[in-house]
């Protein structure tokens, strides 16, 4: 096989993506500045007071394990009467970004007392979440709870 590059020179002429290069670099920056064991305390922080905080609204199940011990800082969650689709609409309307469905976890979906196809909300904490980005997802649970859904949002596209 060719090479593309001429490894004489310092100069490279090939198909690489010097974009992909340049984010890559920039993200092992990133984590070596910071520092692994800050991001982990950084987002278990935010998870701890996303998880009491879907715990104290009712109308709402935490799916899977009730505490934070040992786990990554992302979850599932149900909102009494509403489906997946329908919260997650909701919370969109308020600018907070969930998922929603079985997240390719279709065999784990029966186990876990949900339906196959509609699943749960997911959501999650990185490094970049704030106790305020918390706040407003627990509000705006707290509101969806509440809140009627129309008929259109009820049931999941199909």
């Amino acid at each position: 096989t060719r090479s593309h590059c001429d490894w004489s020179s310092d100069v490279c002429s090939s198909d690489l993506s010097w974009e992909g290069l340049a984010g890559i670099d920039a993200a092992a920056c990133f984590l070596l500045d910071v520092g692994l064991e800050e991001i982990a305390a950084h987002e278990a922080e935010r998870f701890v007071r996303l998880l009491d905080g879907l715990h104290e609204i009712d109308g709402v199940r935490v799916v899977g394990p009730q505490d934070a011990a040992d786990r990554a800082p992302t979850l599932m969650f149900e909102v009494a009467g509403k489906s997946p689709a329908a919260v997650a609409e909701l919370l969109a309307d308020t600018q907070v970004a969930v998922w929603d469905g079985h997240n390719y976890a279709v065999e784990a979906m029966i186990p876990l007392g949900l339906d196959a196809e509609d699943g749960a909300v997911r959501a999650g904490i990185s490094v970049y979440t704030t106790d305020h980005d918390v706040d407003r997802l627990l509000a705006a649970v707290a509101d969806v709870v509440d809140r009627p859904v129309s008929v259109d949002r009820a049931q999941p596209a199909g």
